[in-house]
């Protein structure tokens, strides 16, 4: 198929001359359109960690800092969309030999280079302008959070485990960053559970790379995993799991629980909610029912949302005297 340097058909099978009048193949994205998908806004939910701080440490949501935290989501979700346009460059021949990333914009030529430069230069420009609208230390922590994402798409990610411990490294940064935002310091505990639980999770996407890869035969670029390698980062994976458990049941017992919470003891019904969560998630990942983009199951997964539901509910219980 041949593309102009805008990236439309110039064959003729994805346009139509109807009614003397030249139209687009209702199969055809629209450049916006297709812009707006380059932008992967699904995969912003990924930014709600920068509450996750507030929400630990009790934090009162005035006016103020709920659009401070406000533009600060807006600022990672902008500069997480920048990095997913160079990424797509960078894995540009291998998304078009995949059976589902091959629709993606670039991959499927409905954008051009001309629009990779455009989207990278206004999302970089958005970032800058909400960067300066906030703290110092959070802007360092988003400037971090960028520069290990190209270190991740352009070298990291050929680095056996170095992968894995970049891809839970950005999530962390976002963690950091929203205690900054919130003004609250993150304990040991809070640490220790989210560097397990995300290294997990980085876990599950590079497994599901793999399990995709076996089937079809192809090769993911700088990726240094094979195929007997599977079984090794699921055992690692669920074990890293199991210690993001352990860490929250040791938190639990902490002495520091009691100065938080008003009835503690209702936190351990929290332990079962997770336990049965990155279980299900890894039993799942082993079927090749999670695929290789863990966050979008998750979004569309009403189970882990009726998780996340009562997880909170708890968590709320746990911290007031008022009912039951």
């Amino acid at each position: 198929m041949a593309w102009t340097e805008r990236g439309l058909s110039t064959n003729g099978s994805d346009l139509r001359v109807m009614s003397g009048r030249l139209q687009r193949h209702p199969l055809q994205r629209t450049r916006f359109r297709a812009a707006l998908a380059e932008l992967r806004a699904d995969q912003w939910v990924k930014n709600l960690l920068l509450f996750a701080p507030a929400v630990a440490g009790h934090v009162t949501m005035t006016p103020a800092l709920t659009a401070r935290f406000a533009v600060g989501f807006i600022a990672f979700s902008l500069a997480a969309s920048m990095i997913y346009v160079i990424n797509d460059l960078v894995d540009l021949n291998y998304d078009r030999m995949h059976p589902t990333k091959r629709t993606r914009p670039f991959a499927s030529r409905e954008l051009g280079m001309p629009d990779a430069r455009l989207m990278i230069l206004t999302l970089g420009a958005l970032v800058l302008i909400t960067m300066a609208m906030m703290p110092r230390e959070f802007a360092a922590m988003l400037v971090g959070y960028v520069l290990l994402n190209l270190a991740y798409s352009l070298v990291l990610r050929q680095k056996v485990a170095l992968d894995i411990i970049a891809l839970a490294g950005t999530h962390l940064l976002r963690l950091f960053a929203g205690s900054v935002l919130a003004d609250v310091p993150l304990s040991g505990w809070f640490l220790g559970f989210f560097v397990f639980l995300f290294v997990s999770l980085a876990l599950t996407k590079r497994v599901g790379e793999l399990q995709h890869d076996i089937r079809s035969e192809t090769t993911a670029p700088g990726r240094w995993y094979a195929k007997g390698d599977v079984p090794v980062l699921t055992t690692i994976g669920v074990a890293s799991a199991m210690a993001s458990i352990v860490v929250y049941g040791l938190y639990v017992t902490d002495d520091a629980v009691l100065v938080l919470y008003e009835r503690p003891e209702i936190l351990w019904g929290v332990l079962p909610l997770l336990l049965y969560w990155v279980l299900r998630i890894w039993l799942l990942v082993g079927r090749g029912e999670v695929g290789d983009d863990p966050v979008r199951f998750t979004i569309r997964d009403p189970v882990s949302y009726i998780i996340a539901a009562a997880t909170l509910f708890l968590i709320w219980l746990a911290s007031t005297s008022s009912v039951l």
